[in-house]
This record gives structure tokens, C-alpha cells and sequence, in this order.
């Protein structure tokens, strides 16, 4: 009895912060949207934009749990007024049963016979498989040349260029924006150029992604929109692809 008393204390306090969680994680989300907007656009920082990316997956994770909780709540509630009206039956089950053995039941088990079976146990050995032998080819490889080893570059060029490919991963950068970031962050002019000419990137989509981002916010004219890019640092070319490819 104490063990399903146990139980159901543990049930309950378990349901009580799951419906905590709940009932916070649509703010969790709400914050978490903001701050992937206002890191990647505002004030660009991985860390943080990293963070705001966790704190939206949780908070979406809530909202997911608050939603299907709305439907099992009947279910939770019949299940634990069954759940106290088996253990109200149980209860009076156990006060009302005799708790004196029957003492038939005694002397059977004084009268059993307490010796081994007398019959041999036969152990069966372990059957032996043998393994096929590995052939050895008659003809012998050939190794392939290895390849040319790449230019060394200095802790700092490697450093920017991680940098470039991090902040790639989040936002889409111009060239000359992406450029300005990284010095920005303190990179020597030279590591910074290096990173922009070497990173791995489609400069078009870039510019054709910051144009799709400021209509998710608000309406521009194609001309107003145009203007924007080129504020970004993107080429007149690479602006006037995003115009052209925007979705209808």
C-alpha cells in the first residue's frame, strides 16, 4: 500500500512540472525567436545567436507538450480515479484476508521431499566451428601516391576563415559585410582577406537570402530593396539577381 501511495505522489508532482514547463515554454519560444532575429541581424554573434537557436528548440518542445496534453487530460483524470479505486479495493482486500497460513499448506511443505533427482545430468560440449582461413592475394597492391600536401597558412589566416564559415552558417554576409565583421572582431587585415577570398560560398544566394529576410519584417519596393543591398555591401549585380529571384 505505501508503495502505490509512493507512486501516485511521484505521478502527480512529475505532472506538476511537465505542466509548469508548459505553461512558459510559448514565452521560451517567443524569446528565443527574437534573439535568433536580433543576433543575426542587429548584432551578429554566434555565441549568442547559438543559445537563442537552443532556446527556441526547447520552447517549441514545450508548446509541442502542451498541445497534445489538452487531449489526454480526460484520459489522465479516468485513469487515476481508476487508479484510487483499485487501491482502495486492494486495501480492504489485504485487511480482510486472514493472515494465519492454512495448515494444510504447512504440512506439505514439512512432508516434500527435500533430496536431489536422482537422474544424470548430461552436459553437452560446446560444438567446435571452424573458421574459414583467409585467403592471401596472389597479386600485391599497389598503394596509391599520396597527395600533395596544402599550403601551410598561420593560426590566425585558419582562425578568420573558421570565423567566415561560422558566420556564414547563420546569416548571409556580402562580401565587403562579411569583411567588415571580421574586422570587427580584431582579425589583421590581411587573415581577413584571406578569409573572404577562400570561404566557401555563393555570394548571389547571399544577397537573394537578405532579401527574402527583410520582407519576412517589412515591405520594401523593389527599388527600396535594391538600395538596402547595396547598403549591405552586396555588388549592383549580386543586388539585382536578389530582385530578380525573389519567390512570388
Amino acid at each position: 500500500m505505501k508503495t502505490i501511495g509512493k507512486w501516485i505522489g511521484g505521478l502527480t508532482i512529475f505532472s506538476i512540472l511537465i505542466a509548469l514547463f508548459s505553461m512558459i515554454s510559448p514565452i521560451i519560444l517567443v524569446i528565443g525567436g527574437l534573439g535568433i532575429w536580433y543576433y543575426t541581424k542587429k548584432e551578429p554573434n554566434p555565441q549568442k545567436m547559438k543559445i537563442s537557436v537552443v532556446a527556441t528548440v526547447i520552447g517549441l518542445f514545450g508548446c509541442i507538450i502542451l498541445l497534445g496534453s489538452g487531449g489526454s487530460d480526460s484520459e489522465s483524470s479516468a485513469d487515476n480515479n481508476a487508479n484510487t479505486s483499485t487501491a482502495k479495493q486492494t486495501e480492504k482486500a489485504e485487511v480482510a484476508e486472514p493472515e494465519t497460513a492454512s495448515s494444510e499448506s504447512v504440512i506439505a511443505e514439512v512432508a516434500a521431499p527435500e533430496a536431489a533427482s536422482s537422474e544424470s545430468v548430461v552436459v553437452e560440449e560446446p560444438s567446435i566451428v571452424e573458421e574459414p582461413v583467409a585467403t592471401v592475394p596472389s597479386e600485391p597492391v599497389v598503394a596509391s601516391a599520396p597527395a600533395p600536401a596544402a599550403p601551410e597558412v598561420s593560426r590566425e589566416f585558419r582562425n578568420a576563415l573558421g570565423s567566415a564559415n561560422d558566420y556564414l552558417n547563420f546569416t548571409s554576409f556580402s562580401k565587403s559585410g562579411l569583411y567588415d565583421q571580421l574586422i570587427y572582431e580584431g582579425f589583421p587585415e590581411d587573415a581577413v582577406q584571406y578569409a573572404v577570398d577562400n570561404v566557401v560560398t555563393d555570394w548571389n544566394a547571399n544577397a537573394l537570402q537578405t532579401a527574402i529576410d527583410y520582407l519576412d519584417f517589412s515591405s520594401f519596393s523593389d527599388q527600396g530593396l535594391y538600395d538596402q543591398l547595396i547598403y549591405e555591401g552586396y555588388s549592383a549585380e549580386q543586388a539585382q539577381y536578389a530582385i530578380d529571384n525573389l519567390p512570388g
